[in-house]
């Protein structure tokens, strides 16, 4: 998956480096310059198959989009297990054992989410028939969609994110920060002790933010928006009009 800075952090002025990062959002980068350090994009599997999908669905990859912020609903839904898990007092680490159980078999993982989700909510959470549909005919059967069809697919899945995660941070915040900070560290023990460090976060979607955007025609054409600007500025750099 690509991202980009515009600088380096041992040289002075703008630079526009492009560069790649995949799970656990490490990048060892070369600038210009020749300078080496690493750049971790902090978030979740969440935040980043949002980021991926979102970035398949603005160059026209459909089935690519569909099926990465499908994987974000999963992720999703795994981390809201672990969330109602640590409100209730259960080791993390403890809990991983019982996860891997079902970790290749996601009705194990669902009916244990619609669980919790009706013990701690008080409510039955609502699954989407239409959903479930359309990612058996795009994800399994190999079916690729239009623009539009998968453009509404995208909307849908990402809503159902976007309502759960502000459930959470709603009713349980600080078990979120301390299950996605233990998630960051996990990826974190891949970083190189010998490497200059620059963080940064996902860009389309990020759970600590104070205020998530659950409509998805908004958030996409927010994003979009930044994009394009961000981008004709790179542009302005690198022809020294700026």
């Amino acid at each position: 998956m690509k991202s980009t800075l515009i600088g380096c952090p041992q040289c002075s002025g703008f630079q526009f480096i492009e560069f790649d990062y995949f799970n656990d959002g490490i990048a060892n980068i070369e600038c210009d310059n020749k300078h080496k350090f690493t750049c971790f994009v902090q978030g979740t599997n969440v935040e980043k198959l949002l980021e991926s999908g979102v970035h398949a669905l603005a160059n026209k990859n459909t089935l690519e989009a569909c099926a990465s912020i499908y994987a974000a609903y999963e992720r999703s839904i795994e981390f809201a297990i672990d969330v109602f898990s640590h409100h209730d007092g259960i080791d993390l680490e403890a809990l991983e054992a019982t996860k891997k159980s079902m970790s290749n078999q996601s009705e194990r993982q669902l009916g244990a989410f619609l669980m919790l989700y009706f013990r701690k909510i008080g409510s039955p959470y609502k699954l989407s028939r239409k959903v479930t549909e359309e990612r058996n005919k795009f994800i399994h059967k190999g079916f690729i969609p239009g623009i539009e069809r998968a453009h509404q697919f995208c909307k849908k899945v990402y809503e159902l994110i976007a309502e759960l995660i502000v459930l959470l941070k709603s009713r349980f915040p600080n078990s979120v920060d301390v299950v996605r900070n233990q998630l960051l560290q996990d990826f974190a023990k891949g970083l190189p002790g010998n490497h200059r460090v620059v963080n940064m976060s996902t860009q389309f979607f990020h759970i600590p933010a104070s205020n998530i955007e659950t409509n998805f025609e908004r958030a996409f054409k927010l994003h979009m928006d930044a994009t394009r600007s961000f981008h004709e500025t790179a542009l302005k750099i690198r022809s020294g009009t700026l």
